[in-house]
């Protein structure tokens, strides 16, 4: 899905299955849809985008919490997003337990 206000272009779901932030990293960086490459983890004002009503968006699917790219403020730990929350919040990167990897490439 590609949102115009923000050229974002976002994978249609997510990775589905618990992953660490490592791995999410590595998937997104593997990932390859339409012949894009480029895909990559999310900041978390950009999963805020396409939050809406505990869920994201559009029809994109989320079945977990989404990492970002972000590092967290204690070494060790990422930012990760809730869509059931709306917020984000830090975490250990080696969690993986409903963690998983939502892609996007491009933005403004």
């Amino acid at each position: 899905m590609t949102d115009f206000q923000t050229l974002l272009m976002w994978a249609m779901k997510d990775n589905g299955q618990d992953v660490t932030w490592a791995q999410a990293n590595a998937y997104c960086q593997n990932l390859r849809i339409e012949n894009h490459s480029d895909w990559r983890l999310p900041r978390p004002q950009e999963l805020m985008t396409i939050q809406g009503s505990g869920a994201p968006r559009g029809k994109i699917q989320s079945t977990g919490i989404s990492w970002t790219a972000v590092k967290g403020d204690q070494p060790g730990s990422a930012i990760a997003y809730s869509f059931a929350t709306g917020k984000d919040f830090s975490v250990a990167t080696q969690t993986s337990q409903f963690y998983r990897a939502l892609c996007v490439r491009g933005g403004k």
